[in-house]
């Protein structure tokens, strides 16, 4: 969401309707809420009895996040091989 906010929202007025990113920053502030105070008492992890440590968490997290980061760029990478490829622009 923070790659939203700075490349499609900045810049505009913070509001939806005016392109504004309103929302993404909405989703970062509940985010680190729940990154900060945890599950809670009503959450589900605490319904099925499911506790992790927290360093296994953080691990997988990052592992996550630069897996998800290689494929993103892969894939715009190939998105812009195909373009040069053919010689045409994707906006025509």
């Amino acid at each position: 969401m923070t790659m939203a906010t700075a490349k499609a929202h900045w810049g505009k007025p913070i509001w939806v309707p005016s392109g504004g990113a309103e929302l993404p920053v909405t989703n970062i502030a509940a985010a680190l809420a729940l990154m900060l105070t945890g599950p809670g008492k009503y959450s589900l992890d605490r319904a099925f009895g499911i506790r992790l440590p927290r360093p296994v968490v953080v691990v997988a997290m990052i592992a996550a996040a630069v897996a998800y980061g290689i494929v993103n760029s892969a894939a715009g990478h190939q998105s812009g091989q195909s373009e040069t490829a053919t010689g045409e622009d994707a906006s025509t």
